[in-house]
């Protein structure tokens, strides 16, 4: 946090030997820790080739920045710390920089310095660009009331791993100084470490094997070894986690499972789980469960069983060493999902059931102890929504009130996140099956308003992004429920919607026939469609 006093803001004297700097960074002292990093991800940051300018001295280049790199980035307890006058100093770097970044805080937002900077900034550059980046706290406790002032709109990154998560919210950061294209920067960013993983993991390779006979630098290796497996493993997560969203949305499982395989080869050579570090054990059991959502997709069961099991075993590990580690919880909760789905696909009911029993206990403790409201929320919304489920199709008569639970949690995550296609997704899921719940129920039109609203829904998913095979693969789901329901009451609208389906799947099935769910998708439409 840097310091005004208590004079008022002008526009700053320029001085003849001034420095120039691409970006001036305004924080809370309680941000200071994430503001030291975003400074130097920033300084470090190299623009993937493809996006570079054609010469570092460029005509018309911004000040500050240096061929493929931003430049100095201000922050002023770095960079003035031994200024005879700080008030000076701070007027003369906002002078000096091409653009304003705000980590937005609660705390920020309280500060009356941080307040002045971007008073001052505006003030002496009225046209150049002014950041936000969330750090802590929701949009409307976070940005400091000189952001919003005149009814401006800030551009946002969300740094938090409830929003972008660091990674995408420094790409934005990046994207939004050099005036490039968000799209195109996460496109040659991604490809740039997937052929970085390659070479880190090769290296790897060679450091371990030269271990066993360097004897003279075994302490050297062993270190270097630890600093490459936790970079390979980065990547590695990076490759099944980020990286696997997209390939999900245009429905790539070919190349996934590829990717999973070569991940899996790493993976089978860490040794005892005991002997691993948490860090290492956690994002093990993430990329395992990765591995096995996606071979289920493909409907090869006993492999998926393989690497659910092998998860389970990490995160039970993990809760072993900290069991009320809120992180712990929710890698175990996951673990328990999984395995009560590969169950209820294996046609072992019971067991199935008692795993997603597990989930929602697990839910509970989650909720009571996560500082992450979203996040367990959701979990709470995914639990009832399983147990939900099971009662849906059970042949008992359906008493529960898991289904109501589910859906108000669900709508609630929505309400907080407006923006996350993913809470759009959850959301769409819960009306459908509340739509069942309902018809079991007998509450005809109640059903037929939730499959409605998740028709409406999903329609605006592919609208947004019509080529996302995901949010395709959705709307069928919903067509296909809505109009089996339908079928009696309603045949015409029935019809109507299962030639949507067929139309839909049958896109999809050309694009990739190994995919084990759209085929069975297309199944249930053609059957339903003879009746």
């Amino acid at each position: 946090m840097s310091s005004l006093g208590n004079e008022t803001a002008v526009a700053p004297p320029i001085a003849a030997a001034s420095r120039h700097f691409a970006a001036f960074i305004s924080y809370s002292h309680d941000d200071e820790a994430i503001a030291r990093w975003l400074q130097g991800k920033l300084e470090t940051y190299r623009l993937p080739r493809g996006l570079r300018p054609s010469g570092s001295a460029d005509v018309g280049q911004p000040m500050g920045r240096d061929g493929d790199r931003l430049g100095a980035i201000f922050r002023d307890r770095e960079d003035f710390a031994a200024a005879t006058s700080l008030s000076d100093a701070i007027r003369q770097a906002l002078a000096d920089s091409q653009a304003l970044i705000v980590l937005c805080s609660p705390a920020a937002r309280a500060s009356a310095w941080v307040n002045a900077e971007i008073e001052l900034f505006r003030q002496v550059h009225p046209d150049r660009p002014v950041l936000a980046a969330i750090v802590d706290g929701e949009p409307d406790e976070a940005m400091p009331a000189a952001l919003l002032a005149d009814g401006r709109e800030p551009l946002a990154a969300d740094l938090r791993k409830v929003g972008d998560g660091r990674r995408v919210g420094l790409l934005k950061i990046v994207a939004a100084l050099w005036s490039l294209p968000l799209g195109a920067l996460i496109d040659r960013d991604s490809r740039r470490r997937l052929r970085t993983v390659i070479a880190v993991t090769v290296a790897g390779v060679i450091a371990m094997a030269s271990m066993a006979t360097m004897t003279a630098f075994a302490i050297q290796s062993r270190n270097d070894a630890q600093r490459q497996r936790a970079e390979a493993e980065g990547l590695v997560e990076y490759m099944l986690t980020d990286l696997r969203t997209r390939l999900r949305g245009v429905g790539s499982l070919s190349v996934m499972s590829a990717v999973n395989d070569r991940a899996l080869d790493y993976y089978r050579n860490q040794g005892d789980l005991d002997a691993l570090p948490d860090d290492s054990l956690e994002r093990r059991a993430r990329v395992l469960q990765a591995m096995g959502e996606d071979e289920m997709r493909r409907d090869r069961l006993d492999v998926a069983q393989e690497r659910v099991q092998a998860a389970f075993a990490s995160t039970e590990a993990l809760m072993r060493r900290d069991p009320s580690n809120p992180d712990r919880v929710f890698a175990h909760a996951q673990s328990e999902f999984w395995m009560g789905e590969l169950a209820r696909r294996q046609g072992d009911e019971a067991e199935g059931a008692r795993r997603m029993r597990n989930y929602a206990v697990l839910a509970g403790r989650l909720r009571a102890i996560d500082p992450d409201h979203v996040r367990a929320l959701r979990e709470v919304g995914y639990a009832n929504g399983n147990l939900c489920s099971l009662a849906v199709r059970s042949p008992e008569p359906v008493v529960s009130n898991n289904c109501a639970i589910a859906l108000e949690a669900m709508r609630e995550v929505r309400a907080l996140r407006t923006e996350d296609p993913q809470a759009q997704v959850d959301l769409i899921n819960r009306l459908t099956w509340h739509g069942e719940y309902e018809h079991r129920a007998g509450r005809i039109e109640r059903a037929n308003g939730a499959w409605a609203e998740a028709l409406t829904l999903s329609r605006q998913l592919v609208e947004r992004n019509p080529g996302n095979r995901d949010s395709l693969d959705m709307l069928v789901a919903v067509l296909l429920t809505s109009s089996k329901f339908r079928l009696e009451s309603d045949p015409a609208e029935s019809r109507q919607q299962l030639a949507e389906a067929e139309s839909i799947i049958n896109d999809l099935s050309r694009f990739d026939p190994s995919n084990e769910r759209w085929r069975r998708l297309r199944k249930d439409v053609a059957e339903l469609r003879s009746r």
